[in-house]
């Protein structure tokens, strides 16, 4: 089957072939000295007390829930946002909704729109059925649409709004981009038919 005539297997032979080609790549690389690294002897510890202590990730005795609720507060919505990505799940559940958008909004606005993409990313990840999270999806669908001009992703994050029954500011909000969306899509589309 591997070198007989059908076409099938011509694509068995060049993904035994990629294979066997990674094979010896790799191989060679492991074989092969970082250039520039310095090669030192690694002394295996004696004891268990000279084994080094892991560094932790992430302090366990630190409360980034309230460093971000302080920096958020004091206006420093960089480091809010700091202490927003290395807060744990349980802290997550019990935010303060309304100091976190208002720190979401004050990102937004500047050049660290991303960083408020972030925040709500994860915010929508760790709240599927929260209150703010048709609130969290209509800020999405704004930065997708304004800032970066991502159509399609800003569409999907404006009709979960819909989907998730909104109050009516935030469905009419919903309503209006998505109708900006598509009178933007309809006038692009004539653009690229008239050139």
């Amino acid at each position: 089957w591997l070198f007989s005539g059908d076409s099938g297997g011509v694509a068995h032979g060049a993904h035994i072939g990629g294979f066997l080609v990674g094979l010896a790549v790799a191989y060679w690389l492991s074989e092969k000295p970082l250039e520039g690294a310095k090669s030192r002897p690694v002394k295996a510890a004696e004891t268990p007390e000279e084994m080094p202590e892991p560094t932790p990730v992430r302090p366990k005795n630190v409360d980034y829930k309230a460093l971000f609720l302080q920096a958020a507060q004091t206006g420093d919505h960089l480091g809010a946002a700091e202490m927003f990505s290395q807060m744990r799940l349980g802290d997550l559940m019990r935010l303060d909704e309304e100091v976190f958008f208002s720190t979401v909004d004050a990102l937004s606005e500047g050049a660290h729109f991303p960083l408020a993409i972030v925040m709500l990313q994860r915010y929508v990840g760790t709240h599927p059925q929260g209150e703010g999270l048709a609130e969290a999806h209509l800020r999405l669908g704004l930065l997708q649409f304004e800032q970066r001009k991502r159509f399609v992703t800003a569409n999907q994050h404006l009709l979960t709004v819909l989907d998730l029954d909104p109050e009516p500011g935030i469905e009419s909000r919903a309503r209006q981009a998505l109708d900006e969306i598509k009178r933007l899509q309809k006038q692009r589309d004539r653009g690229e038919t008239l050139h």
